[in-house]
């Protein structure tokens, strides 16, 4: 019956996705798809294109890894779309994935014939069967003018090189004042018939801001025959000059070349820079001082090789090596390189700063709502060296602004979205082991924050929740789901605090991060905002890109809580059945990216295993769509949610070091922590994994079986090797303990039902008078082994301790250690052995001399707790010993009881 209910589960969970909007995932166009590549050649898997239609929102042009420039098509908004027919030219800087209008700067394109101005005589056609892009490089047919361009890059400069036909002008055009956003001011000054120069300052993606100067030196590969400036239309032939000053004045530059009996090529060289001419003149001077477009082209491809490399995968077919290569391309263009080459860059308050002693780089635009989900939990393994420099740049972003902005973009903060991400984000590195930045300030900004809010958000939803009154207050469009972010940072930053060693702090964020129940109507079953009466509103309003479905799941921190919230294992699991069956998940977008892995909290764990990798499968090609079903990239966010789900781990809570467990994708993958020779690497080897087998049987983590759905970061930061045995059928016996549920704020690893069944099996001095040896005097090392001779203790009955509220002890004990030691015989269970312990302070026990648990601080009542799985093979059906150490140091209440029992579990948290 149970293998026929969960075949049937099965099924209904994939008749639902290959049925619902995931099957438009599938497509495929063969215009697009990248060539095949020697194993070498990472670059060439590599399809940019992916993520340009429907509302992708990435850009196919060239781009180094983290890139200052972005060289790449441009229409309004954010650059390019695959169903469009025409562009206006190419631009320096555009983001991945966005999702709104952004940057566009700079705005080049080619011509030929007479020189004409307007926006409609320089537009060009295309098509993409004449179009073509890999790893670093792009290329575009333009018509109707029959100009081949091609276009490369560098961290800071590129190279643009166009074919011009024979018999024709061939004319290069700059219409500076076009951009993404509202151009603020330009200018442009010509050097020589060679050299250019100027900038354009552009209004941020989101906000009233001073606007974000871009300064540009162009290097021509042929001197200009004629050349002049235009404004407002009009031409000036010969004309060096031209500035814009005021939004409605419209300048541009232009240089021509006279018809040749022959093709003509000119190459393009383009230094760029955010601190002033200069410093894009030395970018150039030291990036691309010479040498051919072919030649860069290499250099961009051997760039992008050395960072795809850190993730080596074997197996799968050449399709499912595209989609995970260009998903790894996407996750590693942003937060992008920010500084000039001599380490200067334009800070927050528009100041010239230098990149701190011992960084290489100051990076720039954090899609922070985004990026803390997935892609910086990536990059804090991968790129260790890169994510310490990332963390400063958000300390010095912070000290320069005098908070932490959520959502920066370049030097500009944007206050878009909700929550303090970036507390998270820099948690986040903290758990990967990344040291290399200031912490100590950096705490004192988030714990700033979280006191005080973003003072300057545009969107103020830091006061939707309502301490007070103990539920959210509907004054803006998004309380609920801001509260909710609000109350995961909390959590992120609790935990870190404990970290650092300040208790005070932890108990205070770590209280706070549990307000979320109060907003829990469980009339509705819902989290709902309150009107300023204690109201419930009935609207269901407050939700940032999501509604009350998608947000219910909406606990990262605390899943455990939800489980109880919602009254049990059982309700959660039908409810999150419910989400998936009726198609209310949208694996498009991030508030729900964490719910397919919410089965491994309730010991369902071949659930998520389906669910992902059915996901990942339909919703990821390599297709122009094939881009989480055609969500936005979010700067990589979307991309890093793929390809931790090929990995087989994703970190559902990213404030805290631990993963929750999938199925890997690929029969073996390396993921290396950087590029150095000398650097770690931990090894993934799943020797059946294919697409039709889901579901994992048994995995060995570093040597050692691992029987629950997750593990520690820790586990892989310290290199070694995961093997998983997968296969088309689900095994629900792993990880089916309920001992075994990942980390949540509400029950720790401890997880306990809220209404325990016990059987006593080896009874407590609460049931009886059970005789214990015992010694207040610290014994030898193996005290706590079988074969250990006690006979030289005393002997008296438990429980061991000074008389307090509730309990009496048998034995006084007051100093500051005791070890007791008895052996048992154990009769059998049916359910789950667990130690049962009343304990203060801090416990140890061992069972045949192996480490069965080991808890930190007190109790106040008689509590199940779980035994090691490895304590649990040391038991034999004859004589056994257990072993018992408590500590606690001065004075106070000293308690020491301990028993075993068998512990069931209600129908309802099952």
């Amino acid at each position: 019956m149970r293998r026929t209910s969960l075949e049937r589960s099965l099924r209904r969970l994939s008749v639902v996705l290959a049925s619902s909007g995931f099957a438009a995932c599938l497509m495929v166009n063969a215009a697009c798809a990248a060539p095949a590549a020697p194993a070498s050649d990472l670059s060439a898997l590599v399809n940019p294109f992916v993520g340009t239609d429907r509302s992708g929102d990435t850009f196919p042009g060239a781009v180094a890894p983290f890139g200052m420039m972005q060289l790449s098509p441009n229409l309004e908004n954010n650059g390019y779309y695959w169903s469009n027919t025409h562009m206006h030219g190419f631009v320096v800087n555009l983001m991945s994935g966005d999702g709104g209008d952004n940057e566009g700067q700079v705005l080049m394109t080619a011509t030929t014939g007479p020189v004409h101005v307007e926006r409609a005589d320089t537009d060009f056609q295309f098509d993409h069967q004449h179009e073509s892009a890999t790893a670093g490089y792009y290329q575009v047919m333009m018509q109707p003018w029959g100009v081949n361009a091609e276009m490369t890059t560098t961290t800071r400069c590129g190279m643009l090189k166009y074919t011009f036909p024979a018999g024709k002008q061939a004319n290069i055009l700059l219409p500076l004042s076009y951009a993404n956003n509202p151009t603020l001011s330009a200018d442009v000054h010509y050097i020589d018939s060679q050299t250019i120069t100027g900038h354009v300052t552009s209004q941020a993606f989101y906000g009233e801001h001073q606007g974000i100067p871009v300064y540009f030196v162009m290097k021509f590969s042929k001197p200009f025959d004629t050349h002049g400036v235009w404004t407002n239309g009009k031409i000036t032939p010969n004309a060096g000059e031209a500035a814009q000053n005021d939004r409605k004045m419209v300048i541009g530059f232009y240089g021509s070349y006279s018809s040749s009996a022959k093709p003509q090529d000119v190459e393009v060289r383009i230094g760029m820079s955010y601190v002033d001419v200069n410093g894009a003149i030395a970018n150039l001077q030291a990036e691309t001082p010479n040498g051919d477009f072919a030649h860069y082209k290499s250099l961009a491809s051997q760039a992008w090789n050395k960072e795809l490399a850190l993730i080596d995968v074997e197996g799968g077919t050449l399709t499912h090596r595209r989609i995970f290569y260009t998903a790894l391309y996407h996750a590693l263009i942003s937060p992008t390189i920010f500084d000039d080459v001599d380490g200067r860059y334009t800070g927050f308050d528009g100041k010239i700063h230098t990149v701190p002693a011992g960084h290489k780089h100051f990076y720039a635009t954090f899609s922070g709502w985004d990026i803390y989900r997935s892609q910086v939990p990536l990059l804090g393994i991968i790129e260790p060296e890169r994510s310490g420099d990332m963390a400063q740049s958000i300390v010095e972003m912070a000290k320069q602004l005098g908070y932490i902005d959520r959502w920066p973009q370049l030097n500009q903060p944007c206050a878009v979205m909700n929550g303090d991400p970036l507390t998270i984000c820099l948690a986040n590195f903290w758990n990967a082991d990344v040291r290399n930045f200031d912490m100590e300030t950096a705490y004192q900004f988030m714990w700033k924050q979280s006191q005080f809010g973003d003072p300057h958000a545009h969107i103020d939803v830091y006061q939707g929740f309502d301490e007070e009154k103990k539920g959210t207050t509907i004054n803006s469009s998004a309380s609920v789901s801001s509260a909710q972010e609000y109350n995961v940072a909390y959590a992120a930053l609790g935990h870190l605090a404990e970290k650092l060693n300040k208790p005070e702090d932890a108990n205070f964020l770590l209280g706070r991060a549990a307000q979320y129940r109060q907003m829990y109507n469980p009339s509705s079953g819902y989290f709902q905002g309150k009107n300023s009466n204690g109201v419930w509103d009935a609207t269901f309003g407050g939700y940032t890109e999501g509604n009350r479905d998608i947000y219910l799941w909406f606990t990262p921190h605390d899943v455990q809580g939800m489980v109880d919230l919602m009254g049990g294992t059982q309700t959660f699991d039908k409810r999150l059945d419910n989400f998936f069956d009726k198609n209310l998940y949208d694996p498009t977008n991030e508030p729900d990216i964490q719910a397919p892995f919410l089965y491994d909290y309730i010991n369902r764990p071949w659930k998520t295993q389906h669910i992902v990798a059915q996901t990942a499968d339909r919703c990821f090609t390599d297709a122009p769509g094939g881009l989480a079903n055609g969500g936005n990239d979010d700067l990589g966010t979307m991309s890093s949610w793929y390809l931790l789900s090929q990995l087989g781990f994703y970190p559902v809570d990213p404030g805290v070091p631990y993963f929750e467990v999938c199925t890997p994708r690929f029969t073996r993958t390396i993921l290396h922590f950087g590029s150095s020779p000398s650097a770690k690497q931990f090894v993934i080897n799943a020797p059946a994994a294919a697409s039709e087998n889901e579901y994992i049987q048994s995995a060995v983590l570093n040597g050692v079986p691992l029987t629950k759905p997750w593990f520690d970061e820790a586990a892989i930061l310290s290199g070694g090797n995961w093997t998983v045995d997968v296969a088309s059928t689900p095994n629900p016996q792993w990880a089916a303990s309920p001992f075994d549920r990942p980390y949540s704020l509400s029950s720790g690893f401890n997880h306990l039902p809220q209404n325990p069944i016990l059987k006593s099996l080896i009874a407590t001095g609460k049931e009886e008078a059970v005789i214990w040896r015992y010694t207040e005097t610290k014994p030898t090392d193996e005290w706590f082994k079988s074969s250990f001779d006690d006979t030289s203790w005393k002997t008296g009955p438990a429980g061991f301790g000074t008389e307090d509220e509730g309990v009496t002890p048998r034995t006084p004990w007051i100093s500051d250690d005791i070890w007791m030691r008895r052996t048992f015989t154990l009769p059998s269970w049916s359910h789950t052995l667990a130690i049962i312990a009343y304990h203060d302070q801090d416990l140890d026990v061992y069972l045949n001399g192996v480490l069965a648990t080991h808890i930190d601080g007190w109790t106040h009542s008689y509590d199940p707790l779980p035994i090691a799985p490895s304590a649990l093979a040391a038991l034999k059906p004859t004589q056994n010993t257990i072993a018992v150490h408590v500590h606690h140091p001065g004075d106070g209440r000293h308690f020491a009881d301990v028993g075993l029992a068998d512990l069931g579990w209600p129908d309802s948290e099952k």
